[in-house]
């Protein structure tokens, strides 16, 4: 069973911010021919990310009280309020782990470190009150060591570091992207109207790579 509030393997990927990753962990599942439940925090969001996955070509199940709808599928996307009150169907269905992407606590900007840190309390609470299990924790360097191992290579002091083999001012996010799109040519991403890569990309790599990252740690893939 796969969960995601924005994505992971029999378990549960949480990670704040754009739709991106309920997209890409979504194909994730159906590539896997995992059950997958994708929690989303509003209405709005909800619509707008089972939308585009249709339109993708994927097939799934709404259960949401403000979506009018209450069906449970192979894929289902709900709001977090609809299914506080259904807790035990989701239990029954075997979910052991979840795993919630740690914050970048050496950002110089404390304001988003509190907001995800405060974002991170709720979701853990949420996740052991629902479903009875304590979250687990990836970082973002272990995510894309485990992702990529290529990537870890020898630097100028001889250390093997992630991205040791790239210039000091490499592009970090736009080397995972073109990894996963490489892996995944069949994601059609998103650009702005001078043919750029808009931002909510790299948000769904970033994602991608943290499932991958996580389930190759664990050799589940």
């Amino acid at each position: 069973m796969l969960i995601v509030y924005a994505a992971i393997w029999a378990s549960v990927k949480v990670a704040p911010t754009a739709f991106g990753k309920s997209i890409v962990i979504a194909e994730i599942a159906h590539q896997l021919g995992e059950k997958l439940l994708v929690i989303q925090p509003s209405k709005e969001l909800l619509e707008q990310n089972y939308t585009k996955f249709i339109n993708l070509g994927g097939q799934a199940s709404i259960y949401s009280a403000a979506m009018g709808e209450k069906e449970i599928g192979d894929i289902t996307y709900a709001t977090i309020g609809s299914i506080i009150n259904i807790a035990w169907k989701f239990r029954e269905l075997g979910i052991t782990k979840v795993i919630i992407e740690e914050p970048l606590l050496n950002s110089n900007n404390v304001y988003t470190i509190s907001t995800l840190m405060r974002f991170n309390t709720l979701i853990c609470k949420e996740v052991y009150d629902i479903l009875g299990v304590v979250p687990e924790f990836i970082s973002t360097y272990n995510s894309r060591r485990h992702a990529f191992p290529h990537l870890v290579q020898q630097n100028d002091k001889k250390k093997f570091v992630l991205f040791g083999g790239y210039p000091k001012d490499c592009d970090k996010k736009m080397i995972i992207w073109e990894l996963v799109a490489k892996r995944e040519p069949q994601i059609q991403w998103h650009y702005t109207k001078n043919n750029t890569l808009k931002k909510e990309n790299f948000d769904q790599t970033d994602a991608y790579c943290c499932v991958l990252g996580f389930m190759k740690q664990e050799e589940i893939w």
